[in-house]
């Protein structure tokens, strides 16, 4: 990997700039209902023959070698829009795009390269870039859910259909970083990760880049999830909804010349009697987004903050976590062609349990995780050619204080501060676009280097091919606590550790991606292959041969590979797409001499279609339907029963009180069957354009009544035979899930 760094630069100055006069145009791409600036939004100039994607702000700078020349700006989801270049516009002026959302079924499926720009989107590796009203048309488990809507990636899957927290591409779901609007956020679920603390109604859209990503995203090594949140426009505008569980409102719009907007989400359950009266179960969302104007510039805020708790009324027993959020960004012009952005951002989170049964001991839990953070990015744009530096300084703290039986997971309190440098360079020539560049992480004792280098190539005939290697390093370890019996239905908290610190290793990974799409109005395919080596791979180590507190973690290396495929059919009233996935997820822990052992995830086939259809009179369809090889499990060789050695020296039978145990064979060595649902959704909606919009949401989750989990060997009594045999039964069943949506925008 470290030569990689070295031909990263030599490849993008292996060609010449021509010598010809060039003006350079600067421009942003909005919103039309709301003017939030669109990030990764592509534009072309039709004479020049040139293309430019948007910062996260919108912006872009376009070199132009004829005047005039016609510009032309697309985004996934949204209706293309052009504006003609004249003399004196290319002189000093901007220029400003407005899309308007356009009336597709599905939109955002694949990661959709414009005809006149292919190079570019190819060289953007495995990214996807989903509008919100694509992610609203996945049907949600209780809640809809900006995490859930992310399976129209093949690259993501979940554990169950229970489960909102993904994973990517073979590797663990603490592998993945999560942002809002480019901030950090820790752990943004609520309690069991049933549902996500994000709301599709609450943001633009969402962004997942599978490694290895742009050098901007740090502190993950599978994928980074960013979502931004919206924005109020030019005239007030907000909405309403309420479902089984939960109520929630927005509004945004002017005021003056600043820009507001603000969301709010709660969950009714504690104030609803029966059963629940007696554990209640409550939570609460509010985001908020505000641009205030400044005689330099814009000045974005986010904010968010989210909490909620289960806990019985008289003992006090239970879970409850919270999670908070600020950050500013200031966007600034540097010179002719230049762009740098400050920015600065804290965040944090914690959780109490209290007395819970964990390990066969009652277990409190008092987890914090605090994160501060500044830096600037400066980005320089020529013909041809573009330059990017960036700084960051970060101060983290977090604390795992774990108290329960002999069996819990040992404590840690950590606090350390940690700087970021990233330096890249960006070339287009025709028909090749190549970005390559280095990213350091280091804090005191631990560096990480992670080299990237991404490379796309117009084909021709609406075909593109893109390259993409690279390392993905993180400083600390998020390791999911694996609780027996109940991992895969509820995760109640996640377990810190800071590496160099108590032998944990660096957790990093090499990446490799290669990426075939073809685009088109009538059909888009990707066929994308992939491999990842991991190092300083971790989890808690499987209850059948943990040994003590000292053991309680175990961490080793991986090998990931694959190859995922996706057809897309668009149209005016129906989308259909179809996504496939073959892949193997191996590990080897403790020594490299170990044997290796498929990871606990490493399903061998997944496959996935999606239908969408606007039937009419307002009436939209959606079905999801989801099928996959078993999870690895470990399986039973036989049982051991005790029984009772009378005086004369011969074994009896233990009487009604006697017992099995199972006697389990090599880990994960064996599949349990396959598993999938089918979802369904229906919405009826009334009004349109200019006027209120009123809509009603239907879905059912799981409507096939089918296995969502593999199945696990059990110790039953056997009627027939009078003994106890092992029987192997999926630890979870899940009957069809009805959720009921009313929503009202105006």
């Amino acid at each position: 990997m470290k030569r990689l760094a070295a031909v990263c630069f030599v490849l993008l100055f292996a060609w010449r700039t021509p010598l010809a006069a060039q003006l350079p145009i600067r421009g942003q791409v909005l919103a039309s209902e709301n003017e939030q600036p669109l990030s990764g939004a592509e534009i072309y100039a039709l004479r020049s023959r040139r293309g430019a994607e948007t910062d996260r702000h919108g912006r872009f700078v376009l070199w132009l070698r004829v005047v005039p020349d016609t510009l032309i700006a697309h985004f996934i989801g949204r209706a293309p829009d052009t504006v003609v270049v004249s003399d004196s516009a290319a002189a000093g002026g901007s220029v400003v795009f407005h899309l308007q959302s356009a009336a597709v079924a599905l939109p955002g499926v694949t990661v959709q390269a414009e005809p006149l720009s292919r190079a570019d989107d190819a060289a953007q590796g495995a990214t996807w870039a989903l509008p919100r009203e694509a992610l609203a048309t996945v049907p949600g488990a209780v809640e809809s859910d900006v995490f859930r809507g992310l399976a129209l990636s093949p690259a993501v899957a979940y554990s169950t259909p229970l489960s909102s927290q993904p994973f990517v591409r073979g590797m663990d779901a603490g592998a993945v970083s999560y942002r809002l609007d480019g901030f950090t956020v820790i752990n943004p679920f609520h309690i069991g990760r049933i549902f996500s603390a994000l709301m599709p109604q609450a943001v633009q859209g969402a962004k997942l880049a599978a490694a290895p990503f742009d050098l901007e995203y740090g502190d993950a090594t599978a994928a980074v999830i960013d979502a931004p949140l919206r924005e109020g426009g030019s005239e007030l505008q907000g909405g309403a909804q309420a479902s089984f569980v939960s109520a929630s409102a927005w509004l945004g719009g002017p005021a003056k010349s600043h820009r507001w907007f603000l969301a709010w989400r709660h969950g009714f359950l504690e104030h609803v009697g029966g059963p629940l009266h007696e554990v209640p179960y409550h939570f609460n969302d509010v985001y908020g987004r505000f641009t205030l104007a400044a005689p330099w510039g814009p000045v974005h805020l986010t904010t968010f903050w989210s909490n909620d708790g289960v806990h019985e009324r008289e003992s006090g027993k239970g879970v409850g976590w919270s999670n908070a959020l600020i950050g500013a960004r200031v966007p600034l012009p540097l010179g002719r062609s230049g762009r740098v952005e400050l920015w600065g951002e804290t965040s944090g989170f914690r959780e109490d349990v209290v007395a819970l049964p964990i390990r066969g001991a009652d277990t409190d839990v008092r987890n914090r995780f605090t994160t501060s953070a500044v830096g600037a990015r400066f980005q320089w744009t020529a013909a041809q050619t573009a330059a990017g530096l960036s700084l960051e300084l970060r101060r983290r703290h977090m604390t795992n204080d774990i108290r329960g039986g002999p069996q819990s997971a040992p404590s840690a309190d950590a606090a350390s501060t940690f700087a970021a440098a990233t330096a890249s360079v960006e070339r287009h020539t025709g028909r090749f676009t190549a970005r390559g560049g280095i990213r350091l992480d280091a804090s005191r004792g631990i560096q990480a280097w992670q080299p990237r280098l991404h490379m796309g190539v117009d084909l021709g005939h609406q075909w593109s091919l893109g390259v993409a290697l690279g390392r993905t390093a993180r400083l600390y370890h998020v390791i999911n606590e694996a609780l027996p019996d109940v991992e895969e239905i509820l995760s109640v908290y996640d377990l810190w550790r800071p590496a160099g610190q108590d032998d944990t290793p660096l957790s990093a990974a090499d990446h490799a991606n290669l990426e075939l799409k073809r685009t088109s109005a009538s059909v888009s395919l990707r066929v994308s292959a992939f491999a990842s080596r991991l190092r300083g791979v971790g989890e808690v180590r499987a209850a059948l041969i943990q040994a003590s507190d000292s053991s309680f973690f175990r961490f080793g290396r991986g090998r990931v590979a694959g190859i995922d495929f996706q057809i897309r059919k668009p149209g005016t009233r129906s989308n259909i797409a179809l996504g496939y996935v073959l892949s193997w997820s191996r590990r080897t822990w403790d020594s490299a001499g170990a044997i290796e052992i498929p990871w606990r995830y490493d399903r061998r086939h997944q496959a996935r279609a999606f239908y969408s259809l606007l039937a009419g009179r307002g009436w939209r369809f959606h079905l999801v339907g989801d099928v996959a090889s078993s999870d690895p499990i470990t399986p039973a060789l036989g049982t051991i029963t005790l029984g009772n050695l009378a005086a004369d020296g011969t074994l009896r039978p233990g009487g009604i009180f006697r017992w099995s145990r199972m006697i389990m064979g090599p880990e994960n060595s064996a599949r349990g069957g396959w598993m999938g649902h089918v979802d369904i959704g229906f919405e009826k909606e009334v009004g349109g354009p200019g006027r209120s919009i009123g809509q009603l949401g239907i879905s059912v989750l799981n409507v096939g009544f089918t296995p969502i989990s593999p199945g696990f060997p059990n110790v039953d009594f056997d009627d027939k035979t009078g003994v106890q045999r092992v029987v192997y039964k999926p630890r979870i069943f899940l009957p069809p899930v009805p959720t009921l949506t009313f929503r009202l925008e105006f």
